[in-house]
Formats: structure tokens, sequence, C-alpha cells
């Protein structure tokens, strides 16, 4: 497996159960207001952070790509940022470190399409 895929796919699977172990206590403590907090750990964190592991997994050639390093930070941080961002919404209300982690994770979420449609073969 290639770096960057290696590197998402761990972030994915630590998403997952950190996701799963969080959905464990908020159901047994009946804490259900912070559902949109588990779903974007599941949805956000691993689902999204498999799926593009999996994308560099199956065109190791994107490995390549100029930018793939910073696409990696960028969705990282972009992911984790709108996390805890949900998680400061549920607490207060406030919605502005979602707004400003979405700014990263859709740089990153460009940078992979760029990457795929300069790199991947084209069959």
């Amino acid at each position: 497996m290639t770096s960057i895929a290696r590197a998402h796919t761990l972030a994915a699977l630590g998403w997952m159960v950190f996701g799963m172990l969080f959905g464990l206590w908020m159901g047994a403590a009946e804490k259900l207001q912070f559902r949109p907090f588990h779903i974007g750990m599941m949805l956000g964190g691993f689902l999204m952070l498999a799926a593009v592991g999996a994308i560099f997994r199956l065109w190791p050639e994107m490995e390549r790509y100029r930018f793939a390093r910073l696409h990696f930070w960028t969705l990282e941080i972009g992911v984790l940022g709108l996390n805890v961002g949900t998680l400061v919404q549920n607490l207060t209300g406030n919605i502005a470190m979602q707004a400003l982690f979405s700014f990263p994770t859709i740089l990153g979420a460009a940078l992979l399409l760029h990457g795929f449609w300069t790199t991947a073969e084209r069959g």
C-alpha cells in the first residue's frame, strides 16, 4: 500500500474506532443530542477518508501527484476541524468553526479531483 493511501486508511480506521466508541457512550448515556457529531465522525471521518484511501490504492500513480501531501494534510485538517466544529455547535450553537474548516476540506477535495484528473491513467 502506498504511503498516502496508507495514511488516509489509518486515519479512517482511527475515526471508525473513535466514532464507534463515542456512539456506544452516546447511546448508553442517552446523550442523543450528539448524533450530528457521531454522524460526522462516521461519514466525514471514516467513510470519506476510507474512500480517498481506496482511490489512492486503486490508482497508485496518484502517489506521484505533486500536491499529494498538501492534499492529504488539508483534507485531514479540514475533516478534524469540521468534526470538532460540529461538537462546538452541539455545545454552544456557534457554527463559526464549521464554516472556517469547510475551506480546507473543500480544498482537499479539489486537490483530489485535480490529482486524479492529471495523474490517473486514462483508459
